[in-house]
């Protein structure tokens, strides 16, 4: 995926597997693995960040991830400076997967950013922004919406929260 924060603050991208809870686990759990890589750019130009799967770690404070489980494939931002707004960009999202997985079922369908197109909220005060998403003159914040007949394969995207 190519990252990139606008005006070059640091920040840690994480891709994350997550895999559900399972039925009793304390409230906050969280099954996952994860890879971490800084954003270096002091400049805000983009930077691409790919690994491999045998680069993601389980990290001690998350649950064990169950690799046969897979729910999402997670973006996790950790902004490194406070008192700062940092805008990050994201763009060219991609799982590429071995052609078999070695997991039980059959692959259905595989998820590609390629055919999504950018939804906007109410417009309350017509000034043809989002009124959830109103930025500076010049400026616009896209959500992207996937309809749930596209997502066919065992991982799914999950829209940007603001």
């Amino acid at each position: 995926m190519d990252v990139r924060e606008r005006s070059g603050h640091p920040l840690n991208v994480a891709l994350q597997l997550k895999s559900p809870n399972d039925p009793g686990d304390p409230p906050g759990t969280v099954h996952v693995r994860q890879f971490v890589q800084p954003y270096t750019s002091t400049d805000g130009s983009w930077q691409t960040i790919t690994a491999p799967l045998d680069l993601f770690r389980q990290e001690a404070f998350h649950a064990p991830f169950d690799r046969t489980r897979v729910l999402a494939l997670v973006l996790n931002f950790e902004m490194k400076e406070t008192g700062v707004v940092s805008e990050v960009s994201v763009d060219n999202i991609r799982w590429d997967a071995p052609e078999t997985l070695g997991l039980p079922g059959d692959l259905l369908a595989t998820y590609s950013s390629g055919n999504d197109t950018p939804t906007l909220g109410p417009d309350q005060d017509g000034d043809g922004l989002a009124d959830s998403s109103a930025l500076p003159s010049g400026s616009r914040m896209y959500r992207l919406q996937v309809p749930e007949s596209l997502m066919l394969s065992r991982f799914k995207h999950e829209p940007e929260r603001h």
